[in-house]
């Protein structure tokens, strides 16, 4: 007996002198830096000073295919019984599986909010940098655990390659504590890093088109990336022009829709004095002459429209990947074209001044709210009085406008600037239901308060 406990002594013995050299030499500098290149590993990232002289500090990296704005929507909806961590769900989730779709109700993270990583562990979003980073604290309790922090960073390489940098600073009590993190969390970090990946790169559609928008101080830049999960019409932005082409005829032949339901569709269903021209999901006027009814619409650096004109059964669709150029003219243009019809422009196109400035001025809502419109280097911005937000007002012709956001639609109804009124109707994004109940579809009638 007591031969074979000096052997199990020697073998344990022979192991620590093997196991613990390579652990710390080999193990230990690869879980830290998992991915990740020495330039990521060097480079600083929010929070880095709140935990001071860290036990553990780990970045982890992985490159994606796909854009910031797509991948930031699954990184800001994780959390402990929310979309849970794309790793272990039965270790760090109550064995509840995680997100395998973005969840739009936990898209609208702010700073200040607070994060469940567990039952009795909370972080606090210290940085919120949409599309770019993402840091969250956990404060030291004094007689629980120590305190860390959590950064996400997300690095374009190229168009469409992105780096996801995670890094994890933590300064623990236990030596305990210490142990397990340098052994175990990698295999938790790793699979939460590729389920992140797998979750964007299954979603990406192929050849799909980058939209763009104007930049505030000037210049374009990448659009924000919309979640095709939201529910609103966005005018069929991720179809191909043969797609919408072929809705089209299959409309009009009757392999969709009863014929009497169609002609119900491409008549007037809304009657005012300002919007009579839209019917059940279809503008309806004409171009030169003739009846055109007209499916359009757009999101975030996305337009699309398509124009049929039933007498000529002729068929124009317009895709464009940008959201700032003067689209109804230009579809208008391009229909004219097919009709083999002269154009005469509304206003000169060419003109990098909004031909809206005009009616730049103060307005006066039926509620007693003051909206400005004001113009700053050849563009037109609304802001409510008392407001810091303002918003771009973008023209569709010569005398109507709309917002880029909250997805308002003006029309000046008088050609003077000299007593010109202003009708506003906003549509809300269903994924703000607060703002749903209180302005939807709410036609607004402002004057010019002089």
């Amino acid at each position: 007996m007591r031969r074979f406990v000096l052997k199990i002594l020697a073998i344990s013995t022979l192991a620590v002198i093997v196991l613990v050299p390579l652990f710390i030499t080999v193990y230990r500098p690869w879980q830290l830096t998992w991915g990740a290149t020495e330039e990521e590993i060097h480079r600083g990232m929010p929070g880095d000073g709140l935990v001071p002289e860290p036990t553990f500090n780990a970045t982890r990296a992985v490159t994606i295919k796909g854009r910031p704005e797509e991948i930031w929507p699954w990184i800001v909806q994780i959390g402990y019984k929310k979309a849970g961590f794309y790793s272990h769900d039965w270790l760090d989730n109550e064995g509840i599986p995680s997100a395998e779709r973005i969840v739009p109700e936990y898209q609208n993270l702010t700073v200040g909010d607070k994060i469940p990583l567990s039952e009795s562990v909370d972080a606090e979003v210290r940085v919120l940098d949409r599309n770019r980073f993402l840091l969250l604290l956990v404060e030291e309790d004094s007689e629980t655990h120590g305190a860390w922090t959590w950064a996400w960073g997300l690095y374009e390489q190229d168009a469409e390659h992105t780096r996801l940098v995670t890094r994890l600073r933590a300064r623990l009590k236990s030596p305990v504590s210490n142990l397990i993190l340098d052994a175990f969390e990698i295999v938790m970090m790793r699979k939460c890093l590729l389920g992140i990946k797998r979750r964007v790169e299954g979603r990406i559609i192929e050849n799909r088109a980058t939209g763009y928008s104007r930049r505030p101080t000037g210049g374009v830049e990448r659009a924000a990336f919309r979640n095709p999960q939201e529910c609103f019409g966005c005018g069929a932005i991720f179809s191909t022009v043969f797609d919408l082409f072929r809705l089209q005829r299959a409309l009009v032949q009757g392999d969709l829709l009863p014929k009497a339901a169609l002609r119900e569709m491409w008549a007037p269903a809304i009657q005012s004095d300002w919007e009579a021209d839209y019917g059940l999901g279809w503008f309806i006027g004409e171009l030169l002459g003739r009846k055109v009814v007209e499916a359009r619409g757009g999101t975030s650096g996305l337009m699309a429209s398509l124009q049929y004109s039933p007498s000529e059964d002729l068929v124009v669709v317009a895709l464009l990947n940008q959201d700032f150029m003067l689209h109804r003219e230009l579809f208008d243009r391009l229909s004219a074209i097919a009709l083999g019809e002269p154009w005469t422009p509304l206003f000169d196109s060419s003109s990098s001044r909004n031909p809206l400035i005009r009616f730049a001025g103060t307005y006066l809502m039926e509620d007693g709210a003051r909206v400005e419109l004001k113009q700053h280097d050849g563009a037109l911005y609304m802001q409510e009085v008392g407001s810091p937000k303002r918003f771009e007002v973008l023209p569709i012709d010569d005398r109507t406008g709309f917002a880029v956001d909250p997805n308002a639609r003006l029309i000046f109804t008088a050609g003077s600037a000299n007593s010109p009124s202003l009708y506003v109707r906003i549509r809300s994004r269903l994924a703000q239901p607060a703002l749903l109940t209180s302005i939807l579809l709410r036609r607004i009638l402002v004057r010019n308060a002089g």
